[in-house]
């Protein structure tokens, strides 16, 4: 290996194996943690087009019943909760996409230092995994040179050169791309290159480019595509991974070589080990001499921390998130309370951070007469604007951002043009001496520590005034780079108070886009911010009752419209006569206005809609009756029970098997010996959805019929018979799927 190479690896190694935590909360003394110590597998989810198979007792309906059936019951399938271990195992090409703060860059670095630390421990490249499809050749024990290029600096350069797509990354890392690695020396750089060409020559290179949606303009961002899938064209054999928020990637996907994946958010297992880990590494920094009390001490605060935050759906809800996990074990380290709402979650973050910086200035003596706190707030919210409205790289250089301070405390502030140079000086000083939200990033430049904060910081820019509001909404409404920044935007508005977020809710829907009246874009945007924000419900209501008329009206909209409402958010408010809106369409003369007035029913989550599905389960459509089944099973109301016992019995076997399912749900062993006298049900759907649910009820008096039932002449029914015995025996699945 030539010593380039070598320096190479042990820079990259040395750069990404520590958790950056200079943005998040630094009260007391900077804690480093290592990667290795806090990293969690993520799992993906993937699409996946399956043959949608009708069981055997209902094949022989009519036609037409049949093909409803197909088409009700056959939803696209996904697979969910791969390893992200697994991706190369199935192809060498892959989009990541995730939500912001899902782990997005920290899973790039973790297989970038993976292949990098055992290609210096062998000297061969390390094999990412045997392989099948078009990923790397089977039972290769060699491979794989990790280049990690940030598609900020590719853009940037793309944005200035001429470059022909084939040849884009190449120049680009030929120059720029190993400037911003550290190496300066050209004679250095030629020779690193020559490695780097080498690798992807003989398909042995690992290229992970991060951040594709980072681009603000669309045609650099279409430049961007073009000159990754290029030089998997001209160099094929090689992994790629891409990057991307879900939320801009559509505006230039890449093209039918690259296979999708969505990263997922943590479940209870993986938030549970995530903190664990990450207590244990504090705890271990903390420590002069860790010892087993170290150990002892860190479990049992873990312990407290996934109790309280399991025993809070809203604080549940932002640990789903792998950067809210890190500020919440920040915030709990300081002591402090925990939000329920993502957006006070960010506050507190800044505030501490601002409180961190007055702590410094106090030992600084080129810190007198600073900017006080306010100040500081207000800066770098103007700062986080500036990038976010001019800066497609979300960078800055120093004298940028200067007069950006400057011009600001003269026009916003009031400073004389002396006073305000100075103190934009001692601010960027202060920036370039102390870790931080906004960091060096060098070559003189700054950029925030992670994008989610630069869009929450544009969000209070942009709502500072009443009056500039609307100029913002009209300038980015529909941008995709700006969807985040309006969302966080309307949460803001509403913790203020509620008629605050109804202004803005309102503020949204005064832009109408030149399709609205097709595709709704403005309510939809409106409609997703009422989630992150608290209104009127006089505001709530409106929103709810034209959802209701869009939904039925445009049933080519219906899959767009359930989405809003599935989102994760604060919960929905609206009146019981809206409500009826929905249930009058049961009414109607068209099955299809039915069916869809139920699927909407079932995915409301309000207690206003708890009564309907008891009156649905008398309606003499089958499909609606076992819709009904299913959503008084989704809610678990104990209530439900003598209603489900009924549907238990109903003529439709599709109801049956809803039923059953429900039942499971409810967690009430009164079910018990109806569930039994399904087990010889006529149809095996319902069987088996019977032993499902007796497993759910881990009642060990189902044991005998179950151990019958292992019998049963179908495979499915007995495959999950031995799922419910297994459940019984040992309390859960030995090996979960």
């Amino acid at each position: 290996m030539s010593d380039v190479l070598n320096r190479y690896l042990e820079k990259l190694i040395h750069e990404h194996r520590r958790i950056d935590a200079r943005g998040v909360m630094q009260v007391s003394r900077m804690i480093e943690l290592t990667l290795d110590e806090v990293f969690i597998e993520l799992t993906v989810r993937m699409g996946k087009a399956e043959k949608f198979e009708l069981s055997r007792e209902f094949e022989s309906r009519d036609d037409e019943e049949r093909d409803l059936r197909r088409e009700r019951y056959a939803a696209p399938q996904v697979e969910t909760g791969i390893s992200s271990a697994e991706l190369w195992q199935r192809h060498a090409a892959w989009v990541l996409l995730g939500d912001p703060g899902a782990g997005k860059t920290t899973l790039l670095k973790h297989y970038a230092l993976q292949s990098a630390r055992a290609f210096l421990a062998t000297q061969q490249p390390f094999a990412l995994s045997e392989s099948k499809g078009d990923s790397p050749r089977t039972g290769d024990s060699e491979a794989f040179l990790p280049i990690l290029i940030p598609l900020r600096f590719l853009a940037a350069e793309l944005a200035q050169q001429s470059w022909q797509a084939k040849d884009a990354v190449l120049n680009y890392l030929a120059n720029q791309g190993l400037i911003e690695m550290g190496f300066e020396d050209s004679t250095e750089r030629a020779a690193l290159f020559a490695e780097f060409k080498l690798a992807l020559k003989n398909g042995r290179a690992l290229l992970l480019f991060d951040g594709l949606d980072e681009q603000r303009d669309a045609n650099i961002q279409r430049n961007t595509v073009q000159a990754i899938e290029s030089v998997l064209q001209t160099y094929p054999n090689n992994c790629c991974l891409v990057s991307s928020r879900i939320i801009g990637y559509d505006a230039a996907p890449l093209g039918a070589s690259f296979h999708t994946a969505t990263l997922e958010p943590f479940n209870d297992e993986q938030m549970a080990k995530f903190f664990q880990q990450w207590i244990y590494a504090v705890e271990q920094q903390e420590d002069i001499d860790p010892d087993e009390n170290t150990q002892k001490r860190a479990k049992e605060k873990a312990d407290e921390l996934i109790a309280q935050i399991q025993a809070n759906a809203g604080i549940r809800t932002l640990a789903a998130n792998p950067l809210l996990c890190t500020i919440i074990g920040l915030i709990r380290r300081q002591g402090a309370t925990l939000p329920t709402i993502r957006v006070e979650l960010y506050k507190l973050c800044i505030d501490t951070f601002i409180f961190n910086w007055e702590l410094q200035k106090r030992r600084r003596a080129d810190q007198q007469n600073s900017l006080d706190k306010d100040q500081t707030q207000a800066v770098l919210e103007e700062i986080a604007l500036y990038l976010h409205e001019r800066c497609a790289d979300n960078r800055a250089s120093h004298e940028q951002l200067a007069q950006v301070i400057r011009e600001f405390l003269v026009k916003d502030k009031g400073l004389n043009t002396a006073d305000a140079a100075h103190k934009a000086e001692q601010l960027l000083n202060l920036i370039r001496d102390v870790s931080g939200l906004l960091i060096d990033r060098g070559n003189a430049e700054y950029g925030f520590f992670h994008l989610t904060f630069q869009e929450y910081l544009t969000a209070r820019a942009i709502t500072r005034r009443r009056k500039d509001i609307d100029r913002y909404l009209g300038q980015h409404l529909f941008e995709p780079r700006w969807r985040e920044v309006i969302r966080l935007a309307a949460a803001h508005q509403g913790m203020k108070d509620a008629e605050t977020g109804s202004e803005f809710i309102a503020a949204i829907r005064r832009h109408p886009h030149p399709r609205e009246a097709i595709m709704h874009y403005a309510f939809r945007m409106a409609f997703l911010c009422l989630k992150e924000t608290k209104v009127e419900l006089d505001t709530s209501d409106e929103m709810m009752r034209e959802w209701v008329r869009i939904y039925l009206a445009q049933p080519e909209l219906q899959g767009l419209m359930t989405c809003l409402i599935t989102q994760q958010g604060l919960g929905l408010r609206y009146r019981e006569e809206t409500i009826r809106l929905l249930l009058n369409a049961f009414k109607g003369k068209k099955n299809f206005v039915c069916r869809s007035s139920a699927e909407a029913l079932g995915k409301l989550k309000n207690s206003i809609t708890f009564t309907t599905p008891f009156g649905v389960l008398k309606n003499e459509e089958g499909f609606l009756r076992s819709r009904a089944a299913q959503t008084l099973g989704n809610r678990k109301d104990s209530a439900a029970l003598p209603t489900l016992l009924a549907a238990l019995k109903d003529e439709d076997g599709f109801v049956r098997h809803r039923a059953a399912e429900a039942l499971g749900y409810l967690k009430d062993t009164a079910a018990v010996a109806a569930l039994l006298g399904a087990l010889k049900d006529d149809a095996s759907i319902v069987r088996s959805r019977a032993a499902y649910a007796l497993g759910y009820l881990k009642d060990t008096t189902a044991l005998t019929s179950l151990l019958e039932a292992l019998n049963d002449n179908d495979l499915s029914v007995r495959s999950r018979v031995a799922e419910a015995i297994e459940q019984i025996d040992l309390g859960s699945p030995l090996c979960p799927n």
